[in-house]
């Protein structure tokens, strides 16, 4: 019985960009099937390995998808950068695909240590920012 190879997309939450964010990154890979997909990226470097939910989607694709989508992954600054500096020279290049994670900041709710009352202060200050930059967006469209 021949074992067939078949080449997925895999999304899956991504570390190393806070405690209470993740990066979603997409990982192009080969295996038997969706399954086996998932394991291999789940154990992948960056990838945070103790979520149960660290997994967000896996597709199927087909072989010029697959090569396409190594070469985009190989670009990837998030996935070039070797140690904290490099990130965070990155971070306005990776800011869009930096997600809240919420199952984690519900978990910190009953922590003592006022860390959740600086994870609220930073997710207000970054709804501000956004808000400042669409109204500069606006300003420059001249409306």
């Amino acid at each position: 019985m021949e074992i067939q190879i078949k080449y997925f997309e895999v999304t899956a939450k991504c570390g190393h960009v806070g405690k209470t964010y993740f990066y979603k990154g997409i990982f192009f890979v080969k295996a038997q099937d969706g399954k086996i997909a998932a394991r291999l990226i789940r154990k992948a470097p960056r990838v945070k390995h103790n979520h149960k939910n660290a997994i967000l989607n896996v597709c199927e694709i087909n072989y010029t998808e697959y090569r396409e989508g190594c070469k985009r992954m190989s670009e990837n600054p998030y996935f070039n950068c070797h140690n904290s500096i490099e990130q965070r020279c990155i971070n306005e290049l990776i800011e869009n695909d930096i997600y809240i994670d919420e199952c984690n900041v519900k978990s910190l709710k009953n922590d003592n240590s006022g860390h959740m009352s600086k994870i609220k202060a930073t997710i207000k200050a970054e709804r501000k920012y956004k808000k400042f930059r669409l109204f500069e967006q606006w300003e420059l469209l001249g409306a």
